[in-house]
């Protein structure tokens, strides 16, 4: 039994809440790998809601703190794609996995074994894609001073 601690729905039978004795927390899901898991199922047992989502993100808690360089660089290496999910074939877009880990691996999570990826951290995408508008915007201020430039002559 691992020591984990069941709760079950008492209707159906069926686990519904996993609480182990590390802490790890599934919901719909027997053994939670993460502090909270719920199914990988494209439905809406795998999908959570909330009012927000909040990441730690002080500067109190990190060093060596460096810019994002190259960022656009990095953002046209990235490829979205639409995709059918194979347990449900319900119809999706978002990226794969492995590929986005070739570019940013810190956003990608890998099973146990190091190789297989498992998922994409999504938000932590925002400071890349911040960090690549502004190179945008820095190379179209340069075309415009050009063109000003040009047109005055």
């Amino acid at each position: 039994m691992n020591n984990k601690y069941y709760i079950f729905d008492a209707n159906a039978g069926a686990t519904r809440l996993v609480v182990d004795t590390g802490g790890n927390v599934g919901i719909g899901t027997v053994n939670p790998s993460s502090r909270l898991q719920l199914p990988n199922s494209a439905g809406p047992a795998g999908r959570g809601l909330a009012n927000a989502w909040v990441t730690y993100s002080s500067r109190r808690r990190k060093e060596n703190i460096t810019s994002i360089d190259n960022a656009l660089a990095k953002v046209e290496r990235l490829r979205g794609v639409y995709y059918d999910w194979k347990e449900t074939q319900v119809h999706d877009i978002g990226f794969i996995a492995e590929e986005v880990g070739e570019v940013i691996p810190e956003v990608v999570s890998y099973e146990a074994n190091g190789k297989d990826a498992q998922s994409v951290d999504y938000a932590r995408l925002t400071a890349l894609l911040v960090e690549a508008v502004k190179e945008l915007k820095t190379e179209n201020e340069a075309l415009k001073h050009r063109l000003e430039v040009l047109e005055n002559k």
